[in-house]
C-alpha cells in the first residue's frame, strides 16, 4: 500500500472507486448499464503494510476501512440491440496479488452461439497492462473451434508511450468533435468519449454499492 489515504473510505480514493471503477466502466460501455443489481463487499485485509517511494514494503502498518473484495450481479438494462433481453452481468473483484503465471484480468461474454474471452496481465485494459499481450479469443459453439481475434494499436499510436496512447485517442475524438462544429446530438461509437453524464451514472452505481455494503449483516 503506497499511502494511508488509500485506506480511508472517507477520502474517496480506494480499490472500489478506482480499480473496480475503471474496469466496470468499459464493461458497461460494451454491454450496457445495470437495471438494478445485488452486491456483497468484504474487508479481508484490515491491516496493511505501507510501501516507500521506491515501492519497497516497509514495517509500517495502517488500518483500512475500505472493502477489498466485491461480488456483484444484476440484470442488464434493455436497449442494446446486440445484448439479449434478461442478460445478466456478473463481476468479481479482489485486491491483492494475482495467482502466479495466470492473467490478472479475465472477461467472458457468454452467448448462445459462442463465447468471447478477453485476458490481460494487468487489472485493466489500458495504461501499463498494454505492455503485455491482450488476448481476445472466440469459441464458436457450432464448430467447437477457438480462434484468436487480432487486436493492435493504430500506427500513429505506436510511436507514443503506452500510458499516453489511449489519452491521445480521446484527444483525437475531442478535436474531431470540435472541428465539426461541436454537434449536440449523439456521437457515433467510434467518436464518443466519456463525459460528465457518464461520471454521474458511475458515481450513482458506487453510491448504491456502498449503501448495500453498509446494510450487510456481519460486515
Amino acid at each position: 500500500m503506497s499511502g494511508p489515504y488509500f485506506t480511508k473510505r472517507s477520502v474517496g480514493r480506494n480499490h472500489i472507486t478506482i480499480a473496480y471503477a475503471h474496469t466496470i466502466d468499459y464493461v458497461h460501455d460494451v454491454l450496457g448499464e445495470f437495471d438494478g443489481f445485488q452486491s456483497r463487499m468484504q474487508l479481508q485485509r484490515p491491516v496493511l503494510k505501507l510501501r516507500d517511494q521506491d515501492g519497497v514494503t516497509t514495517d509500517r502498518e495502517v488500518r483500512s476501512d475500505v472493502p477489498d473484495l466485491l461480488a456483484v450481479h444484476g440484470k442488464l438494462a434493455k436497449g442494446r440491440a446486440d445484448v439479449a433481453d434478461n442478460a445478466t452481468l456478473s463481476f468479481t473483484f479482489r485486491s491483492g496479488q494475482q495467482f502466479k503465471d495466470t492473467p490478472g484480468f479475465i472477461w467472458t461474454i457468454n452467448g448462445e452461439k459462442g463465447e468471447i474471452m478477453v485476458t490481460a496481465n494487468g487489472a485493466y485494459l489500458h495504461s501499463d497492462s498494454y505492455k503485455d499481450p491482450i488476448e481476445i479469443k472466440l469459441h464458436d459453439h457450432a464448430t467447437d473451434e477457438v480462434v484468436g481475434i487480432e487486436w493492435d494499436w493504430q500506427d500513429w499510436q505506436k510511436g507514443l508511450p503506452y500510458r499516453s496512447r489511449i489519452v491521445a485517442e480521446l484527444y483525437e475524438r475531442f478535436a474531431h468533435w470540435w472541428e465539426n462544429g461541436k454537434p449536440a446530438g449523439d456521437l457515433p461509437g467510434e467518436r464518443e468519449w466519456p463525459r460528465l453524464h457518464d461520471a454521474v451514472a458511475r458515481m450513482g452505481e458506487f453510491a448504491e454499492l456502498f449503501r448495500q455494503y453498509d446494510a450487510q449483516d456481519g460486515i
